[in-house]
């Protein structure tokens, strides 16, 4: 099936939908976004990561009604994946500020689009050279100002690696361009803790929850580059 776009409603060719080039996404990366993945035709977690972008919404002046914008995603998500009759695939949520400072004309996007391809074998990682820093505003949010993280991506590809570590900086490890990240040692999970300046990812949170659930030991923590390198596995 072919991709699907819904913009402010109304189902569009992606060759088509565009936004104003006065929308503050466009000039300055203000908005939102989300990425969940489809699976035999259900969104995954399509509630937490509504909950989030809505949640958050507020602090970019985006709305301040988090609990009826949460229902208006899920209906437009819905009508996309029923549109594009996807079993597997990926939905993106792009939310843009508008036309400032009123924030008129707001671009609400969903994407339903295949699922891009992974390789079937453990990932080679790359090291961002530059650093993140926990206190900047925006460190941590998923906002459309995303360039230090897409940027360690294209570069970690550039090297032949699949996935780039970024570091804070206090030269701990903070998050991956596109991935959350936990190691294991001694049978003890650890991930970074979010005042390192990593990303509430979703999937991090759930496997958080599953490990309380097994009662399998494990913590958020500042994790330095010898810990990594040290660990039993890592993921």
């Amino acid at each position: 099936m072919p991709e699907i776009t819904l913009l402010n409603g109304r189902f569009i060719s992606p060759r088509s939908a565009m936004v104003s080039v006065d929308d503050w996404a466009v000039r300055y990366g203000w908005g939102l976004f989300e990425t969940l993945r489809i699976s035999d035709g259900c969104p995954l977690f399509l509630d937490r990561h509504l909950a989030r972008m809505c949640r958050t919404a507020p602090l970019l002046a985006l709305s301040d009604n988090p609990d009826a914008e949460i229902k208006r995603w899920r209906k437009d998500v819905v009508r996309a994946m029923s549109r594009a009759g996807r079993r597997e695939g990926v939905a993106n949520c792009y939310w843009t500020r508008g036309v400032a400072p009123s924030g008129r004309r707001q671009s609400r996007i969903v994407r339903v689009r295949p699922m891009p391809r992974y390789p079937n074998r453990p990932l080679r990682l790359w090291v961002a050279p530059w650093r993140l820093e926990p206190t900047y505003p925006g460190t941590g949010v998923k906002t459309l100002a995303y360039f230090p993280y897409i940027f360690a991506g294209i570069s970690a590809r550039r090297e032949g690696c699949d996935e780039a570590i970024i570091l804070n900086s206090s030269d701990r490890i903070a998050d991956c361009a596109a991935s959350s990240i936990f190691l294991l040692k001694n049978n003890r999970l650890a991930t970074p803790a979010l005042d390192q300046g990593t990303l509430a990812g979703v999937t991090r949170g759930i496997i958080l929850e599953i490990a309380r659930s097994l009662g399998i030991p494990h913590r958020e923590a500042r994790i330095s580059w010898k810990m990594l390198a040290e660990a039993d596995e890592v993921f």
